[in-house]
């Protein structure tokens, strides 16, 4: 069909596409296999692999196995002919946000770490039952800060990210959340992904305090979406105005002295 990532399902082959509560997705949801011999003995001992399904419609077979792959169907096709599927995502990879909308993070996390690489180690998104994403960078600085020129590149790259997602997708300015040092390094598994899970509970309360923060700043009337709407010296002329301030009062106490 044109697409290098299709993959033809096997002739008389038993399966399904299903939704979230089981009942049979049109033309993209988990996969299930049905009938005898579709696991191995291994998964079939699996008791979440092999939970039944529901909503209420009748199945051929009392065997199943829940793969907890995503596929999408390229094209509907008539009984007898040669059927083809797309993989997503892993089920337990989509994020689904308190409005029930869906957010599949893989390619958002791609495409950001692609262009922001140079100053990223890793990342992830995360953001369920949410009412949208957050992402949490893993900054590349040997001391664990992650530098101006870094907020910079994300913020420009987020941006350009947001303008292509749909808005339940997007990530807000609030919802980029950098590791401190003493935060460092994101869990990883074996295969050295970000462990999403266990990243949702370790960095729960940071988000919860991002989104009351994003709630203020929309009864505030400020723009809580575009990382890059606010001019980005600002925060550095703060900073600066700090430091001269500490200065001028450092001379101030030592002319004090030696007027004494």
């Amino acid at each position: 069909p044109g697409n290098l990532h299709a993959m033809r399902v096997v002739p008389d082959a038993r399966w399904l596409l299903v939704n979230d509560d089981g009942s049979e997705a049109d033309d993209e949801g988990e996969l299930v296999l049905l009938g005898m011999h579709c696991a191995t003995r291994g998964y079939l001992g699996d008791v979440a692999a092999s939970q039944r399904l529901t909503g209420g419609f009748a199945l051929p077979t009392s065997e199943r196995f829940h793969t907890g792959d995503v596929f999408r169907r390229l094209c509907k096709s008539t009984k007898g002919t040669t059927q083809w599927l797309t993989h997503v995502c892993r089920r337990d990879d989509l994020l689904v946000h308190s409005t029930g909308e869906m957010t599949n993070p893989l390619p958002i996390e791609e495409a950001l770490h692609g262009k922001c690489s140079q100053y990223v180690v890793r990342l992830c998104v995360l953001g369920r039952q949410r009412t949208h994403p957050f992402v949490v960078l893993e900054p590349r600085d040997k001391m664990g800060f992650a530098i101006s020129a870094a907020r910079d590149r994300v913020a420009r790259s987020i941006d350009e990210l947001n303008a292509t997602l749909p808005g339940y997708s997007r990530i807000p300015q609030r919802g980029v959340l950098w590791l401190a040092p003493e935060e460092l390094p994101l869990a990883t598994s074996m295969k050295g992904n970000v462990i999403r899970g266990q990243a949702e509970t370790r960095f729960a309360n940071r988000m919860d305090t991002a989104a009351f923060t994003e709630e203020q700043d929309t009864l505030s009337g400020e723009d809580s979406i575009s990382l890059t709407a606010k001019p980005q010296h600002l925060a550095a002329l703060a900073e600066a105005s700090q430091v001269l301030a500490a200065r001028g009062h450092m001379m101030f106490v030592m002319m004090f002295e030696v007027c004494r």
